[in-house]
């Protein structure tokens, strides 16, 4: 997931326009703070929810040479400001065993 993300962000204002609630629009710091705060009830109340935010406009991850590249900070970072784990080596943690846990990146 993005931290902001243009194509997620439309698709909201799409699904709010189509049901006709009062204030389908949504900008990206709306939108930032949102995604944290759902994320964050999930990781508070959900032992098996994990998510990896990356930084930056980009979509998708998994399809592309972005997917190596990638890291909390953003799409082509490859790790220079960031002391945490790549997408990559992240995602390729799961499955996890029995008794092992991997943590949220943002």
């Amino acid at each position: 997931q993005l931290r902001v993300d243009d194509v997620q962000i439309s698709f909201y204002i799409a699904i709010g326009l189509t049901s006709h609630v009062e204030d389908p629009l949504i900008n990206t710091t709306e939108f930032y703070d949102d995604v944290n705060s759902v994320f964050g009830l999930y990781n508070s109340n959900l032992a098996n929810f994990v998510t990896y935010l990356v930084d930056g406009p980009h979509h998708c991850f998994t399809n592309q040479d972005l997917y190596y590249t990638a890291d909390a900070m953003g799409p082509q970072d490859g790790g220079k400001t960031n002391s945490g784990l790549m997408l990559s080596d992240w995602a390729n943690l799961v499955p996890l065993s029995e008794g092992e846990a991997q943590n949220t990146v943002c």
